[in-house]
């Protein structure tokens, strides 16, 4: 992922600490839909359903002062 193209990467990458993000934030979420064909099975209807992906909290991850992830 390019940070600048995504603001909640861009926002931690920027922070000294964990972020959260209310759940009811307008900024895209960039992990969403990642896990294609993935799914739950859902053993009371019979089928499956899709697993969404929620990220409400980044960690900006660093080695010597350096952000690496």
């Amino acid at each position: 992922f390019a940070p600048a193209e995504h603001p909640r990467l861009s926002i931690i990458g920027g922070a000294e600490r964990p972020v959260v993000f209310p759940a009811d934030t307008d900024l895209p979420d960039p992990f969403e839909g990642l896990l294609a064909g993935a799914h739950v099975a859902d053993l009371s209807q019979g089928s499956a359903r899709h697993h969404r992906i929620h990220a409400c909290l980044g960690c900006p991850l660093r080695a010597g002062g350096r952000l690496i992830g």
